[in-house]
């Protein structure tokens, strides 16, 4: 045999060894699904965690309260389910690597014993070379697939955490709210019970105001066991182990939480754009793209069970004692495909094509549908908002003032002022649950488009 063909023999398999190395660079990584979540909106907020441990990320100071920001960064830097998601990758990357590598040649060696030469020969499955693209491909679609996937659950976690910090808001100010209550009401009983002794109150009277004291006291309770509770989902969130409800909130102010900066949103009081909102999460939800590269996955999975049908090994034979000493010859070796020709393979990937199909089609649906809902859902809290904030707190300021002022001037009973305070109290909680509705329906609308406001 020619120097120049043992040369190629020894060399093609390094050759083949550093292409499937060089997969590796078209996997994708931790880094790419960060820079795919910043690109929705999650910049300079999603990082990644050193090993499993629990802690707050450098950049955050809770010094001066936790922002919804720096929840949604701890979070992200946190979440056991977002890093159990992100591991992934590494399986992914895997499969890519292993996908671009050759199949190894074999080696049978017959030994000379008795009249027999020694001879040896060495075989290698050739498909393997063009197949090798096609699972390339078929490899990458997946670990884009799975990449996509990781978007989704970091959107879902920014999600998550935003809704969360405002129940955590919302739960405080009832605490509040029901605490002065309760204060409220237990005056108002001292006072009815004087009264009482003094032979101007009825016994049914005390009864009354005893009743709304304990009711009052109950209704403070559950608001503290209720808070505890909103900020242990919040901490779980943010994987901390502390306890974060020791950590005071710092809200941005009502009007930067009020914007949406995305294409086809609506200035306050305008009709939101349903329409181009759904084009914008056709383009940006990751779900979305996900069953489009399942459909593309598919295809490229029944083109590969297409090209299996054919098994092709090259042969390299020699024997140590031939008409011209050492000699070598090169042979060709295939499966006739008479009975078994993969028509299982093509079959199945036929119809994983068909459920990818329309699992793309349900999921178009599903994301309509979603943004839809979410866009009517947070236009009525917008709006409730609206109502209450600029008809029914000046009406209560307005009333809390005239109250106190007639009580110094001394044409209002100091009961007449607790009654006023106490009313003043359940409309403001009012206030404070459509101010919670309109960011968590803000949250839910932004996740459904796939974009945050920045």
């Amino acid at each position: 045999m020619g120097t120049g063909f043992r040369l190629s023999v020894l060399i093609a398999p390094l050759l083949f060894g550093a292409m499937a190395c060089s997969t590796l660079r078209m996997a994708p990584d931790a880094e790419s699904v960060h820079a795919m979540l910043a690109e929705r909106g999650a910049a300079g907020l999603a990082r990644q965690g050193v090993g499993t441990t629990l802690e707050i990320p450098p950049s955050v100071n809770l010094a001066d309260g936790l922002d919804r920001d720096e929840a949604v960064e701890i979070a992200l830097w946190n979440n056991a389910d977002f890093h159990e998601a992100l591991s992934t990758l590494g399986i992914v990357r895997s499969d890519l690597q292993q996908a671009g590598l050759l199949r190894n040649p074999d080696f049978s060696l017959l030994f000379p014993t008795g009249p027999k030469q020694l001879e040896f020969a060495v075989g290698w499955a050739i498909d393997s070379v063009w197949q090798r693209p096609k699972r390339i491909r078929l490899a990458r679609l997946a670990a884009d697939r799975v990449a996509s996937g990781l978007v989704a659950t970091g959107l879902a976690t920014i999600r998550d955490v935003r809704v969360a910090y405002a129940d955590c808001l919302l739960a405080d100010q009832r605490v509040l709210f029901e605490g002065r209550a309760e204060e409220l009401q237990r005056e108002l009983a001292d006072m009815l019970l004087a009264a009482f002794r003094a032979g101007e109150r009825s016994d049914l009277e005390l009864r009354d105001a005893r009743a709304a004291v304990a009711s009052a006291h109950v209704r403070h309770s559950l608001a503290v066991n209720e808070r505890e509770i909103a900020y242990s989902k919040l901490a779980r969130l943010l994987g901390l182990n502390s306890d974060i409800a020791s950590t005071p909130l710092s809200p941005a102010p009502a009007s930067s939480r009020d914007a949406l900066r995305l294409p086809g949103a609506a200035t306050e009081g305008s009709v939101l754009d349903a329409d181009a909102l759904v084009g914008v999460a056709f383009i940006a939800r990751p779900e979305f793209r996900s069953a489009e590269i399942a459909v593309a996955e598919a295809i490229a999975e029944l083109g590969l069970q297409k090209v299996q049908i054919i098994r092709l090994r090259v042969v390299l034979d020699a024997n140590a004692d031939g008409s011209e000493g050492f000699e070598m010859g090169p042979g060709l070796s295939a499966e006739l495909p008479l009975f078994d020709h993969n028509q299982a393979g093509v079959a199945r990937a036929r119809s994983d094509l068909e459920r990818a199909s329309w699992a793309y089609v349900r999921v178009r649906r599903s994301i309509r549908e979603q943004v839809e809902v979410a866009v009517s859902d947070h236009a009525h809290a917008l709006d409730a908002w609206i109502q209450f904030r600029d008809i029914v707190l000046p009406e209560i300021d307005w009333r809390l003032s005239r109250a106190a002022l007639q009580h110094d001037e001394g044409d209002l009973s100091r009961q007449v002022l607790l009654e006023t305070e106490r009313d003043a109290l359940a409309l403001r909680y009012q206030v404070a649950l459509a101010r919670a509705d309109v960011d968590r329906t803000k949250a839910r609308l932004e996740y459904s488009v796939g974009r945050y406001s920045e």
